[in-house]
């Protein structure tokens, strides 16, 4: 009998711990970067392990513009564990590009192009987003 109980104790720990490594992260919410001469932001929305959203890239002090209306949805992706991978749309040439997204902590992101859209568009490579309130 005492055996049986330590092994449901180790049972119960070793579940415990194995829910806890494949607990999704949650990626909804603005996310956003601004510097002197461009903003960068994201819309997440996320069900389960699916994200759709939107972005804004506004650069060259507003010369450049690729943005989605709000209510377009211009990010669809996956999350799987800390990141996310996903296929985006330039709201500037219209061709479809596909990036990384990985949580660095609860309030920041980082963002990758991994392949480029065909055409001109105006979304940085690669940012570190913070999360807005």
């Amino acid at each position: 009998m005492k055996n049986l109980i330590k092994l449901m104790v180790v049972l119960v720990f070793c579940i415990t711990n194995l829910l806890k490594v494949n607990a999704q992260q949650d990626f909804t919410g603005v996310w956003s970067l601004s510097t002197e001469i461009s903003e960068f932001s994201i819309s997440i929305n996320q069900v389960n392990n699916v994200i759709t959203g939107n972005h804004c890239s506004i650069s060259n002090n507003g010369e450049k513009i690729d943005c989605a209306e709000a209510t377009e949805t211009t990010l669809v992706g996956l999350v799987v564990g800390d990141s996310i991978t996903l296929t985006f749309a330039s709201s500037f040439s219209l061709e479809k590009g596909t990036a990384n997204i990985k949580k660095i902590n609860s309030s920041t992101i980082e963002w990758k192009i991994i392949t480029k859209p065909k055409g001109d568009f105006y979304i940085p490579m690669c940012a570190i987003l913070t999360k807005e309130n």
